[in-house]
Order: C-alpha cells, then structure tokens, then sequence
C-alpha cells in the first residue's frame, strides 16, 4: 500500500533535508520528495520507514503520515474534506481512543488554539462514528494530530515523533552563540561532507558540528537514548510491530561500521580550554566522544597539527564584536593563512557567520573563493553559510 508522508523542517534548509531523506530511505526517483515552505512530502510503500526517519534523520524537526493536504479560504471548508479521512489502521470499534490536535501556522491571523479547537471538532466528527469512546486527551494522546498552515494551504497528519526533533540531548554544557544541532548537521550537507574525509572545526565552541559528524559518519542516532518517547510507539497501526527489534536492526549498523577506518577522522579544536572541557562533555554524553579529537589550540598553530591532510573546515567562528574585536580579526586572518598549509588538493571551508563582509574579505587576501552561500534563519537570528575553495576550485 502506497502512503504519503511529511517532514517538518526549517525553510531555509530544505534542499539539505531533502537529499538526507531520500538517503536514510534510499527514495527512488519516482518518490523524489517535493516541498513547500516549511513541510516536505514523499511517497513510501511502507509505513515503518516514517518510523526510520524519525528516528534516524538529524535535519527534521517532525515527521509523520500525511493524511490530507489541500488549500482553503475558510476553515468551515475544511470540515466535508476531513470528516471523510481514512483512519481505518489507527481506529477499532473495541478501542477506548483518545486523540488530540497540535498546530503550526505562518501567515495565518487566526490564533494557533482556536485552529487546534476547529480541526479537532471537524476530525471529533471523523471518529465518533468510529471509535465507541472516544476522547480529547491533550497530554497523552493515542493519535497525535498535526497540523500545518500557511496562508490558505493545509497539511494534516499523525505526528510520529513525540518531540521536537531538532533538540538534543548531549547539550547540556551550552555556548551562548552555539546553534542546533539540525543547523550544524545541514552545513555539513551544505559543504558534501562524507565518512571519508578528515573534518576540523577550530572554533568548536560546544562541539555541536563535531557532534552532528560523529553521529553522521557512524550512523547513530541523534535520539539512541529516547527511543520509548516517539508517539509511533502507540499507535494501533503497529500493534504488531516488534519495536526492539526494529531499533536494533539501525542501532547494528552503528556497530557494523569499521571503527579504525572512521576514528581521526573529525578535530575539535579551540582556543579556550572552557570551551574544550565542555564540547569533551558534551560529546562523551552523546557517546561519541572516542570518535573525536579535541586539542586546545589557536588558528595560528593549526599547521602545527596537520599538513596538507584536512578535507574539510567546518566551523561557526566567534563572532566579532566591539569587546573582541582585536583579536577576533586575527583569528579570522590566522584561520585562511592557515588553509594553505593544512588543507588538502580539494578541500573546502565551510562556515556559518552572522555576518559574513569581514570572513569574505580574508578569504579573497588568501586567495580562498566563495562558491556557494545561502542565507539560514532560525529563529529570530538570520545566519549565512558560506563555501571557500581552496586555489579558486570551482564545484
């Protein structure tokens, strides 16, 4: 049976989460993923792999079946269509099923509760019929509904997740002017990372980047510690789904993964011993740790450390500021007289920045060129990522 589903994602990172999806779920190029704004839609023949995604993906922030999409001019519209949803495999006469509805909304002026209070009446009516006890149970739901709205366009869905899955648990010692994990993971996706290279951040800060590699490069879950808290775990339609099983057939390839070949593989380095101890605590949390090498050390000894064996520069540098500015600017200048010296033949830098005229005007005196950018929100922040080539290699 052919299902439909959906991924929440951050709007300025689609491309990213797209190309990660169609890999964890090895999508072919009839089930090639399609977006709008801030929701992806694929095509699976099976619904454990919305399980696997869930699971699995570092760039979503939800996931789930998708059960109805369409656009509207008022919500009294709405209610004909989703009164006729199919919710046969997540119903049963003999059940006591309780329900509720969660919204996100862009462009909308109507208040996110009044939109939660209108599709949950119109799917109370899609159910009653249905299900002998039914019930609105807003903590603990057995069929979480999600809906997404923006402007007249809606996609409605059972939420597989749980949580939001851009959150990790392994950050607990924070940096300040650190960003999520899901951002760190898509510059990495940005910049073509892959298990083959030899990766350094010189500016780790809490070594959220680092992380997000270790995780990537050894296939392990961003979530390996909060498998029993996604809502799939409950829902009827994998009553007979031997979950254990499930975790553990993805949890194998972890171990499968020849460890010398990916050990040395990723550097976290900074200048303060601050930020070392707490990316060493971080990682050692996520039990990563052993995946990664963490020295502090200043930009200019980076040629110190390597030759010519760097693959990729993946970093979110300190941002300058009134107070650091001084030294800051030296650092930017040691990082890119350092990429001679240290990178390999075609090798890139990849940085996020805040803002990004003082980074472009090093990299230019060096020699390094900007071949790729884009323009990153989260939250109320606007960020840049930004690709430098190593001699003026084009991509």
């Amino acid at each position: 049976m052919a299902y439909k589903a959906f991924a929440l994602t951050n709007s300025s990172i689609l491309q990213e989460t797209i190309s990660e999806i169609t890999q964890i779920l090895k999508l072919k190029k009839q089930n090639s993923p399609k977006s709008f704004q801030n929701i992806i839609t694929f095509k699976t023949n099976d619904l454990k792999d919305i399980c696997k995604l869930a699971y699995s993906s570092q760039s979503i922030i939800k996931t789930g079946l998708l059960l109805f999409e369409g656009k509207f001019k008022t919500l009294k519209e709405l209610k004909p269509k989703l009164k006729k949803i199919n919710l046969k495999e997540f119903t049963s006469q003999s059940q006591n099923i309780s329900f509720a509805v969660r919204c996100k909304k862009q462009n909308i002026d109507i208040p996110t509760k009044q939109l939660e209070k209108k599709i949950g009446a119109f799917l109370f009516q899609n159910l009653e019929k249905k299900v002998k006890n039914l019930k609105v149970d807003l903590e603990n739901p057995d069929i979480p509904f999600f809906a997404y709205l923006n402007k007249d366009k809606i996609y409605l869905g059972i939420d597989f997740s749980g949580f939001e899955l851009d959150k990790r648990d392994y950050k607990i010692f924070i940096n300040p002017s650190d960003v999520k994990g899901n951002i760190a993971f898509s510059l990495l996706k940005f910049a073509n990372y892959n298990p083959t290279m030899k990766l350094l951040d010189p500016f780790c800060k809490s070594a959220t980047l680092a992380i997000e590699a270790a995780l990537f490069i050894s296939n392990k879950s961003p979530h390996f510690f909060r498998k029993t808290e996604f809502n799939f775990l409950k829902l009827t339609a994998f009553k007979n789904v031997d979950f254990d099983k499930f975790f553990k057939s993805i949890d194998s390839k972890n171990k499968k993964q020849n460890q010398k070949q990916i050990k040395n593989k990723i550097f976290a380095f900074d200048s303060t011993l601050k930020n070392i101890n707490a990316a060493r605590k971080n990682a050692k949390i996520a039990e990563i740790n052993k995946l990664i090498t963490f020295s502090k050390t200043i930009p200019e000894d980076l040629d110190l450390k390597f030759k010519q064996e760097i693959d990729l520069i993946a970093s979110f540098p300190t941002e300058i500021n009134k107070f650091n500015e001084k030294e800051t600017n030296k650092a930017y200048k040691d990082l890119f007289y350092q990429a001679d010296y240290i990178l390999s033949k075609k090798a890139n830098i990849a940085l996020i920045a805040p803002k990004k005229e003082t980074l472009l005007k090093h990299a230019e005196f060096y020699g390094l060129k900007l071949v790729k950018e884009k323009q990153v929100k989260t939250g109320e922040k606007t960020l840049f990522f930004l690709l430098f080539a190593k001699n003026n290699k084009k991509l």
